[in-house]
Parts: C-alpha cells; structure tokens; sequence
C-alpha cells in the first residue's frame, strides 16, 4: 500500500495501517526522510541532538529556531561530527604542532609537581612528575627549577642519595642560575619555592609552639598559642598543628573544641592528606557515646591457649593476638609476601661486631622487627602513631598479621616496634615500603624531624633496653647497611 495523501510535515507516518512495515517500504523512508529534513533541518550525528541548547551551539542556529532554515551547502554540523578526517586533523603531526603538544605537556608536568608539592604535600608523586619533566624534556626551560625542586623533595622524603645527585646536576648545568645560588647560600636548609621559608617570625612561632603539643607541654602550648593567634592571627595555622591539637582535646573530652579544629582542617586544608582523617574523626567523635557504650557492654571471652607470652617486650603496652607460637622469642616471625628484597644483600654478610658499637652484633638472618624511633614525643601521640601504622598495615598486607608493641627507652626516646619478621631482609623490605609512605599517608601530621626508621632483632633490642646506647645502635646500622635508613 502507499501512504495517505495529505498528511504534512509532523503527522505519524507509522499510523497507516494500510501501509506496509515503514523500514521495508522505500517511499515511506524517503518521506519520512524529506520531513524529517524540513521539520529539522540538517542534523549532526551527535548526542541529545533534541536538546535545542546543544543544536543552537554545534549547528550554528539561533535560539527559538528549529532549523528548517538550512542555508544550501552549508558545513556547519560538519565540525561537530566524528570522523576519521575530523580526528586525524586533531592529531599534531606537523612540527609546528608538535612543538605546541609538547609544550603543553611540559607545563602539565611541571603544574602537576608543583600541585603535589605544594598544596598536597604528596612528595613522592612531585618527585615522579619532576622525573618524568626532566626524562622528556631535558633542557627546557622548567629544567632549572624542576632540579631544585628535587633537591627539596629528596630531602623531605629522607633519601640523601639522591638528594646530593639532583643538587650535582642542578650546579652543573646552571653554575650561573638563581636556584644554584639559593643553594650555595643555604646549602644545609633548603627552602621550597614559594613558601614563606624558616625566617618568618610567625611561622618560627608556630612551629615552636607545635613542638610544645608534641612533647606533651600541653598547657604552655596553648598559652602561646593564644598570644599568637592575637598577634597573627589564624592565617599561619598548619594542618598539623590543628591536628594535633585536636588529638589533645579529644583526649581531655573536649569533643567540641576539637571538632572546630578538625573542622579548620577540613575546610581551609581540603587538599591535604589530613583533610580525609580530620573528616573521620569527627564523624566518630559526633558517635563518641555510642561507640564508648557499646565497647564497654561488649563481653569477650579469650581461650586461654590464645593468649601469646611475649619475652622481651613491655607486657603493658603489647596488643596481644593469637599467633602460633615458634622460635624466635614466643612469636610467629611474619613474611610479606608483597615484600621481595634481594636476600643476597643480606644473608651473604657475616656477623658484624664493630668496635665502637657497645657490644651490638648484627647477624642478617636473625629475627628482626622493623622499628620506628620517636623522638620526644609525648605518650598521646605515640598512640595515634601506632594505630596509623596499623591502619597502613591493613591497607598494605592485610594476608599477615603484623603486631606492634611500644616502649618507652627513655625520657626522650619511644620505640615502637613492628613485627617480627623472619630475617633482616624481609624487616628492611617493610621499611622500605612504609619509610617513602610516612610522611604523606601514615604521620603526615607529624614532623619528619619526630621519628626515623630502623630494623632491630631481640638479642640488640634486649641489649639497647639496658646500655641505651641509641646513637651507637645507629651508627653500626648506617654503617652496616648504607643508604637504608
């Protein structure tokens, strides 16, 4: 049948029932076709092509039109069509064009390390974007200051090394260049462009006063905090410092003081990494009672076999769990699976007694804990540090069970002890995964002067718990192990 006669642009061409079915009859599609074009105009082959807002900017028409005006021979909708030809003409394959790409991703780079040094404070992913800059584009113009920038990374992220091999190649290739000369004027204090550097007063103060909370001088802190807060008001506050301060007020019961810390966190620091944990601590201090009701209604009941004797560890401050009991000093020694140092740095050294080391032995293939030493730190905060490293230890190898255990070496000193692991190689291959993740992701609101790393196996750790010779424990694992720790 054909269709019925009459029927202008807009009527159903599907509702003539005497036709046959629309996609096999030829006349009907051409008409449907042609009305189509008239009601519509042409159309690109693009999404929400109905939306009027999306046709008026890729079909070049004027609002309240809806098309039927179609200048002959016009290309407009041409532009907006995916094709083979359309995207080829996107591709830089001139010089010219190359040139333009490549610029553009060099500056990427470089606004990429800048963003993660400055306002994330990711310092291991600045210093891969720094890397990468120099690896494409060596002797650009962002070479210079990508150089001095790594000095600066490399030293807040404890690696020496490498430290010294970017301050080597930044001196050599600009001898002449502004950053060379910053760091021949403060070559042990390197200063990150942009900030405000370690001889304004107001951030000194600040800092100060942040050591005062973590030392546990609590009440001189806020004292001078508040003589501060008057002279300088809030605009030098660090995320740290608001941190812990908050975790001082928590433990005083000031939920709501420490909220509108944590709060400052959340909204004046959003892109640091303290901005997620200031988020969960105050949704759990906003369920304070609850969660405190519920842990003290909660009944445990332990088997006595499940219980673990540790030997050598300070039983009040030991998290006990149920691990199989084994040689080396009642505990099961872990291995990280996830962990694969070169055993052959290891297990092919002998027995190193050095003659200054107070008696310290170290033999590779003996149990041994990976160790962080906390420099005056004050009791609270030796627990926040704990349960970040358990939160890390969940996240990274959730397959082991890894116990931590703190003590107290002296008035100064707290060792908080992770493992044991079953050699020295598998305890150096935890630091070497956690060390790079301190500063960033597990103590971000602790400063790096605070704490450093350390692997340590019982006979040494009962050893040090007697002499307390700290410093020459040190000195042998430097000197033993070099470029480590």
């Amino acid at each position: 049948g054909t269709p019925a006669k009459g029927k202008g642009p807009g009527s159903d061409i599907f509702s003539d029932t005497k036709s046959d079915w629309y996609f096999g009859n030829s006349n009907l599609k051409s008409k449907g076709f042609t009305e189509f074009k008239s009601e519509w105009g042409n159309r690109p082959n693009v999404d929400n092509w109905r939306r009027q807002q999306a046709i008026d900017k890729s079909g070049g028409l004027k609002p309240g039109n809806k098309g039927n005006v179609v200048t002959p021979g016009s290309n407009a909708s041409d532009s907006t069509e995916v094709t083979y030809e359309s995207l080829l003409a996107k591709l830089p394959l001139t010089v010219e064009l190359i040139a333009a790409s490549n610029t553009i991703i060099r500056d990427a780079l470089f606004e990429n390390g800048k963003t993660f040094q400055d306002r994330l404070e990711d310092y291991l992913s600045a210093i891969d974007a720094y890397e990468e800059l120099l690896r494409r584009f060596p002797g650009s113009a962002k070479e210079e200051e990508a150089l001095f920038n790594l000095v600066y990374l490399y030293g807040k992220t404890n690696n020496p090394a490498k430290m010294e091999s970017a301050k080597q190649r930044l001196l050599s290739a600009f001898p002449n260049g502004k950053y060379a000369q910053l760091l021949k004027q403060q070559p042990l204090s390197v200063t990150a462009p942009g900030s405000t550097g370690n001889n304004d007063a107001a951030t000194k103060k600040y800092e100060a006063i942040y050591n005062l909370f973590i030392e546990g001088k609590f009440e001189q802190a806020k004292q001078e905090k508040e003589k501060a807060d008057q002279l300088y008001g809030s605009s030098y506050w660090t995320p740290q410092l608001l941190f812990i301060e908050s975790i001082y007020y928590i433990k005083q019961r000031q939920d709501s003081i420490a909220i509108n810390r944590l709060t400052a966190i959340r909204t004046g620091f959003a892109a640091t990494p303290l901005a997620e944990k200031a988020t969960n601590m105050i949704d759990v201090l906003s369920r304070r009672r609850q969660i405190e009701e519920y842990l003290t209604n909660l009944q445990v009941e332990r088997k006595e076999d499940d219980v673990v004797n540790r030997v050598g560890i300070d039983q009040q401050n030991t998290v006990t769990r149920p691990v199989p009991v084994d040689t080396l000093r009642g505990n099961k020694p872990v291995v990280l699976d996830p962990v694969k140092p070169r055993v052959d740095t290891f297990a092919t050294k002998p027995p190193v007694v050095l003659a200054e080391d107070k008696g310290f032995r170290f033999i590779p293939t003996d149990g041994h804990y990976a160790l962080l030493i906390l420099d005056n730190v004050d009791p609270v905060y030796v627990t926040e540090a704990k349960n970040a490293l358990a939160r890390f230890n969940s996240e990274q190898f959730y397959r082991q069970r890894i116990d931590l255990t703190n003590h107290s070496l002296t008035a100064r000193y707290t060792l908080v002890l992770v493992g044991p692991f079953k050699d020295a190689a598998t305890a150096v291959g935890y630091v070497d995964k956690a060390k790079p993740a301190a500063a960033s992701r597990i103590l971000p609101w602790l400063s790096e002067a605070k704490y450093s790393f350390l692997i340590i196996s019982n006979t040494n750790l009962d050893l040090l718990k007697q002499n307390k010779e700290l410093e020459a424990y040190k000195k042998l694992m430097t000197e033993t192990l070099p470029g480590k720790f």
